[in-house]
């Protein structure tokens, strides 16, 4: 019987490996201690990274290398959120290999050893880059209407439209031209 043989234990566990390294989710597993590093992490992290997980084994800070500036406090400070309120998400940006920024959201779980002691953190990481770029966008069309409704200069309001997709998108410039009448173009 097929449920006879998933509640068998090797048959759970061959089934539960193979669902955790065919997801598009990244599941992780970060020990905590004097040699602080990756005992697992999901083969799902080279399609959302481009690094493969031999990287991460290899190199334990890539992570908050690759990790946006502004957000590796977060990432420093995980251990103190998840034991404050543990399976709950963080947010934060990283640098693919090949240079693009990604969202990515983080749920992870504090594992304590016999003494009380955290000793390792658990969790499941995602890309939610196209979500946050549709909420950006949304609210990059609301502030322009606004300008527009306050008289805004238009340069001023060109120049805050390249400013939010080179931020959203993750760009390194962004520019607006205007076709002439003569079909050369003017930035």
């Amino acid at each position: 019987n097929y449920f006879e043989k998933i509640h068998h234990p090797l048959s759970a566990a061959n089934l539960l490996r193979t669902l955790v390294e065919k997801t598009d989710r990244v599941v992780y597993s970060y020990r905590l201690s004097a040699n602080a590093g990756p005992d697992y992490i999901s083969p799902g992290i080279e399609e959302i990274t481009g690094y493969p997980a031999k990287a991460f084994y290899e190199n334990p800070s890539l992570m908050m290398r690759i990790t946006h500036p502004e957000d590796r406090r977060a990432l420093v400070e995980l251990p103190q959120t998840i034991i404050a309120a543990p399976g709950q998400s963080m947010i934060s940006r990283i640098w693919r290999k090949d240079s693009a920024m990604l969202w990515i959201e983080h749920t992870a779980l504090p594992i304590f050893d016999e003494s009380g002691v955290l000793k390792e953190i658990q969790g499941i990481a995602q890309d939610i880059t196209p979500e946050k770029q549709l909420q950006s966008r949304d609210y990059l069309i609301k502030e322009v209407a606004l300008m527009a409704m306050e008289n805004r200069p238009l340069n001023k309001i060109l120049a805050h439209i390249c400013k939010q997709l080179v931020d959203i998108y993750g760009l390194n410039f962004a520019w607006i031209g205007m076709k002439e009448h003569d079909g050369s173009i003017s930035i």
